[in-house]
């Protein structure tokens, strides 16, 4: 398991492109050399009048995408920066954008806390 959820900030009249999930679910299966059916992604989208930063403007701004990751227990340290780099670019390179526009966030482990099926993962 990871859980990747992903938010795109799109553009005016911009939407996901077709089967994305797909394909940013068998790019980080790749990078992280896990099995079939071992990394699950959602993918929504953020309306580019929904997101700002301070003191600019949407025209100089470029679109991040921001993503959360959820492990059943976190890898140590030094694997979870490792991880954060290749999710980073792995990612900006399918949905075609900079790995310096792609924002991870690491949510607390899930064992103990997320059931699948009804059943608690411990």
């Amino acid at each position: 398991m990871p859980i990747v959820d992903i938010k795109l900030v799109l553009r005016k009249d911009a939407s996901p492109r077709p089967r994305l999930a797909r394909a940013i679910a068998d790019a980080v299966g790749a990078a992280l050399h896990l099995p079939p059916g071992r990394v699950w992604v959602r993918v929504s989208a953020i309306a580019e009048q929904d997101y700002a930063e301070n003191g600019t403007s949407e025209a100089e701004t470029d679109t991040p995408v921001f993503v959360s990751v959820l492990h059943a227990v976190l890898p140590p340290q030094p694997a979870l920066q490792t991880e954060a780099s290749v999710l980073a670019s792995t990612i900006a390179g399918v949905v075609g954008t900079g790995a310096n526009l792609v924002h991870i966030e690491y949510a607390p482990p899930g064992k103990g806390r997320i059931a699948f099926g009804g059943i608690l993962l411990e």
